[in-house]
């Protein structure tokens, strides 16, 4: 199966590819539009950009970890060997 590269920071764009593996929830496609937005084009945030809420810090943080672990499972790919 040979694939091409995407290119983006748009995590639900990025769903559509990975949907057939991966599938997500409501919530949890809500968690990859907060995500997406968190990619800033320039090399500095603007001054009036929002920081994200200690909530949802650790909502990102868990979401993504379960994911990590469900994309090694699918790939067969020990956890603990990329974190070292």
């Amino acid at each position: 199966m040979h694939k091409k590269i995407v290119k983006t920071h748009n995590l639900i764009e990025l769903h559509t590819y990975i949907n057939d593996y991966i599938s997500f929830d409501y919530n949890e496609l809500d968690l990859l539009r907060i995500i997406s937005s968190y990619h800033i084009k320039g090399s500095y945030p603007t001054p009036d950009r929002r920081l994200p809420s200690m909530e949802e810090i650790k909502n990102v943080i868990d979401f993504t970890d379960q994911l990590f672990y469900q994309v090694c499972k699918l790939l067969k790919i020990d956890p603990e060997e990329i974190k070292k």
